[in-house]
């Protein structure tokens, strides 16, 4: 099945403003066998499960709080979303923040 990364800051506001286009395309794709993965750098776990709780968010929330992933994956700041197929080759990358879920569908649909 194909993987989607997204990694996130909570004071990034294009990273919190995503969340819900983010959580509507997995609503979409869930069952079909995607998975979503929003991973957080920086911030405390209490913090993020609280943003999660508030926001609904149904979809796997991973921490960074080292900023390894970060480091490694990361150039152009966040939030940075990687597409990969079934192989865990990454398909695409977007920097910046999705506007609207049909920008999430249209780029998940690329590959």
């Amino acid at each position: 099945s194909k993987v989607v990364i997204n990694m996130w800051w909570m004071r990034c506001h294009g990273c919190t403003d995503e969340m819900p286009y983010l959580q509507e395309f997995y609503d979409k794709w869930k069952y079909k066998g995607i998975e979503l993965l929003a991973i957080n750098v920086y911030d405390p776990a209490a913090m993020v499960e609280a943003f999660a709780e508030s926001k609904k968010l149904s979809f796997i929330l991973l921490l960074d709080p080292q900023e390894k992933l970060n480091q490694i994956y990361i150039n152009s700041g966040v939030p940075t979303t990687f597409f990969a197929d079934a192989a865990g080759v990454i398909m695409a990358i977007k920097d910046g923040a999705f506007l609207n879920t049909v920008e999430v569908d249209d780029m998940f649909n690329s590959y």
